[in-house]
């Protein structure tokens, strides 16, 4: 893996999914720049005021065959095998995948961060293990408090 950053500003991006899992992504995607198309039945509390506020895009509705179609980062964020896999089986090798069910099918992951406004810190386990990505991010923000 090679640890870059990324202007979301600009990008097409997919997230299929409209749970905790998929807020905690989407609420990133949007603090970085991004704009994100969101598929999902339904919506968390904290989704539903991104809608309301113009900083997703929404389709109320389960995936469908053909969807990935023009994303360039598609976010998986169901709870259902069999539709994460039918994602899954249409993507490209050019499209940036991360599968928050099953980091294996993954070709990238997000990092724990730490944002400052002079820097950025962030840990990642290689998508193997997420909360021990964000205890070692808290543990460093802990120490950059006397840093300073």
């Amino acid at each position: 893996m090679y640890p870059i950053m990324i202007d979301l500003s600009h990008r097409s991006i997919l997230v299929i999914g409209g749970g905790v899992i998929a807020t905690r992504k989407i609420q990133g995607i949007v603090e970085a720049g991004g704009y994100p198309m969101v598929i999902a039945p339904q919506l968390t509390n904290e989704l539903q005021l991104l809608l309301e506020a113009n900083k997703i895009q929404y389709q109320p509705r389960i995936f469908q065959t053909g969807d990935t179609k023009g994303y360039e980062m598609i976010f998986i964020c169901t709870n259902h095998p069999e539709v994460n896999q039918c994602i899954l089986s249409e993507v490209s090798p050019n499209q940036l995948v991360n599968d928050t069910t099953k980091h294996e099918n993954s070709n990238f992951y997000n990092m724990g961060v730490i944002r400052d406004t002079d820097y950025l810190v962030a840990t990642s386990t290689y998508g193997k293990n997420p909360s021990l990505s964000k205890r070692l991010a808290r543990f460093i923000k802990k120490s950059l408090i006397n840093f300073d």
